[in-house]
């Protein structure tokens, strides 16, 4: 059978900016790095223990120094938390996609498809 190389719907581009999530239900600040972004969602890491039993709680992320949201925050749900010797790789589904990313990621990744 063929192996799907990237089930994801858009493509993702590599960020390493500082973020601040808050976790809605816990009012809870943690802060972090970013992974990756998508039109879909996002991934950061973090090495707040909080995260280890967050899988569905919803998180507001703002992410420094990136241009096109400026003081736009997001909403996504955690999808995924894998625990790396005590750092979090947290996943996370917007709660709608974002044109405006995809559009962003597009451009960076320098495919030309408008």
């Amino acid at each position: 059978a063929p192996k799907v190389m990237n089930r994801r719907k858009y493509p993702r581009l590599a960020l390493e900016n500082p973020c601040e999530i808050k976790i809605k239900s816990k009012d809870l600040i943690l802060f972090g790095r970013m992974v990756n972004i998508s039109a879909g969602g996002f991934a950061f890491m973090c090495k707040a223990k909080e995260l280890a039993d967050a899988i569905g709680e919803t998180v507001e992320l703002g992410i420094e120094e990136f241009e096109l949201l400026q003081d736009e925050t997001l909403q996504g749900v955690i999808i995924r938390a894998s625990d790396n010797d005590g750092t979090f790789s947290v996943g996370c589904r917007l709660a709608s996609d974002h044109a405006g990313i995809e559009e962003y990621v597009r451009t960076r990744m320098g495919d030309g498809k408008r």
